[in-house]
């Protein structure tokens, strides 16, 4: 039986001042291994932060809610292993 390993890192946004959110949350992304996870905790909905991994991560990531309010939203976004092949016709 295989067993999950926890958050590489936790954020608890609502303890991270606005203006410093994002790029708190892009370095932690940036800094795990393939494979490892980030967790992220607020008090509303993460669904901007979401769409910003869109545009900045594209397929580099994985995003599963834990949690979805009313109180406490709880997301998990792992690092994934991105593969970039070259044309071999070349």
């Amino acid at each position: 039986m295989a067993t999950r390993a926890g958050p590489a890192a936790t954020l608890e946004l609502q303890k991270i001042p606005p203006l410093d959110r994002y790029a708190r949350i892009f370095s932690a992304f940036r800094d795990l291994v393939e494979g490892e996870t980030l967790q992220l905790v607020d008090e509303r909905d993460l669904e901007s932060v979401y769409y910003q991994f869109q545009v900045e991560m594209s397929k580099a990531f994985a995003w599963d809610y834990l949690e979805r309010g009313p109180d406490v939203w709880r997301a998990s976004v792992t690092r994934l292993v991105v593969r970039v092949f070259e044309d071999s016709r070349r």
